[in-house]
């Protein structure tokens, strides 16, 4: 009899341990840095569309949106426009409703770029280990595709010269100041979103409005103009849209002094 009730003892001590399943670990999902994202998608060997977003985190790991904020998407053709630089041809301004990412565990990216009255672009692709940059495919939903970058932007600064050094731009945080031989004009920008911004209005709130690009005379007169960022070049280009007649030009290309 004692040695049934050793037995039992003993089994109850370390046999019904073995029958507990182990903890289960939770993986963690993947993560990228939160802030400006510039998405460059290759669509031909000359046009590229970028997405311009302020990204962050939904609250669930391993999701992110711009949360339905003024995200930016346009395309330019090089090919179009330095056949013929004065015409400003090339760029073309479209819209987003919502950008959206998930990422897994072992690194790689989901996504989707909503246009309204348009097929939604779909991203495929891997963040690297620091959050910082991604590559991958995408397809715009009307059977055309290739190959995407995407990495977090910087702010939008620095001092931008024409060909002739005549015309200075100079950006700091949201206001943008232009200086030439026919004057001064200091203007406010939207917030930004990659490394693209809107001026928020034509008027100037510096100087003596006598400019060559931003003045109420100028090309930017009752039209939306927008500076971006090309970082591949660190040149800034001056770019117009007429949201009346839905005509877009490419005013100019600066870069930083030599």
């Amino acid at each position: 009899m004692k040695v049934i009730l050793i037995m039992i003892l003993a089994l109850g001590l370390c046999g019904c341990q073995g029958l507990k399943s182990p903890a289960t670990q939770q993986t963690p999902a993947g993560s990228m840095s939160t802030g400006n994202w510039e998405f460059i998608l290759q669509d031909t060997a000359t046009q590229n569309t970028y997405v311009e977003s302020n990204i962050s985190n939904t609250g669930t790991p391993g999701s992110y949106s711009d949360h339905g904020t003024a995200s930016t998407l346009f395309s330019i053709d090089t090919a179009i426009y330095y056949a013929d630089p004065s015409a400003g041809g090339g760029y073309q301004l479209g819209n987003v409703s919502s950008v959206t990412l998930t990422i897994n565990p072992q690194l790689g990216v989901t996504g989707t770029v909503n246009q309204p009255g348009s097929s939604p672009i779909t991203l495929t692709g891997t963040v690297d280990a620091q959050g910082l940059t991604m590559t991958g495919t995408f397809d715009n939903g009307s059977g055309s595709s290739g190959s995407f970058t995407a990495a977090a932007a910087l702010s939008l600064s620095g001092d931008f010269y024409d060909g002739t050094l005549a015309i200075g731009e100079s950006l700091n945080g949201n206001t943008i100041a232009e200086s030439s031989q026919n004057g001064s004009g200091t203007y406010n920008l939207t917030p930004q979103v990659g490394n693209f911004a809107f001026l928020s209005s034509d008027i100037p709130v510096g100087g003596n409005g006598s400019v060559v690009f931003w003045n109420n005379t100028g090309v930017c007169n009752g039209n939306q103009c927008a500076v971006w960022i090309n970082l591949s070049t660190n040149a800034m280009w001056v770019l117009m849209n007429n949201s009346g007649s839905g005509s877009t030009q490419i005013i100019a290309i600066l870069r930083p002094p030599a």
